[in-house]
């Protein structure tokens, strides 16, 4: 059964009963969070935020287990310039609240953990040039990268019982040859360097 036409991301609830996902509104100009219930084929705005603030569409919203929050990604200004918060809402009183993180250039993916103690997520800081895998405390305490690397992680997801976490990791290589004026042929790589 097709559902429907979803134009920006989208995520499925556990049990796919619900779906979320972003659109866009040029009209009203603003984004909105969708939820649409699969099998009644009903759906209500959650969320919106007035442009320039977006939500990120990179990251669909992520859904907690039970079905009670979303997490989602939003892209905002402040004082310092450019930045992407993490907010948790409450699907049903549509409560929302900041999720303590630092400030983020880019936020890829959102996953909670089964129990809702805490946000898995890949980012990438605004002073660092690599997507990193992060934990996040919830609702509060002080977010962590999980590994410290020279690559970048792409997509995430956990194990229902949280033993186990996969992405994608990306490794961008880069070397120094020398050679002979107009002899690139003959190149000799002296460094095997990678980052």
């Amino acid at each position: 059964r097709i559902l429907g036409v979803f134009p920006g991301p989208l995520s499925l609830h556990l049990h796919a009963k619900q779906t979320a996902s972003v659109e866009g509104n040029a009209s009203l100009g603003r984004d909105e969070l969708w939820i649409s219930d699969t099998a009644k084929s009903t759906s209500y705005i959650l969320a919106s935020y007035k442009y320039p603030e977006r939500f990120v569409r990179t990251a669909k919203p992520g859904w907690s287990a039970d079905g009670r929050f979303i997490a989602y990604a939003v892209e905002q200004r402040d004082a310092k310039g450019f930045l992407v918060r993490i907010f948790a809402i409450d699907v049903k009183t549509r409560a929302r609240h900041e999720v303590k993180s630092p400030r983020w250039a880019i936020v890829q993916s959102i996953v909670w953990t089964r129990d809702k103690s805490a946000l898995a997520l890949v980012a990438q800081e605004q002073e660092s040039s690599f997507q990193q895998i992060w934990y996040l405390p919830y609702p509060r305490g002080e977010a962590r990268r999980i590994g410290n690397d020279f690559a970048s992680y792409y997509g995430m997801s956990l194990t229902a019982d949280n033993s186990q976490m996969v992405s994608v990791e990306a490794q961008t290589e880069s070397n120094i040859y020398v050679t002979k004026a107009n002899d690139w042929a003959n190149a000799v790589q002296i460094t095997p360097g990678s980052g």
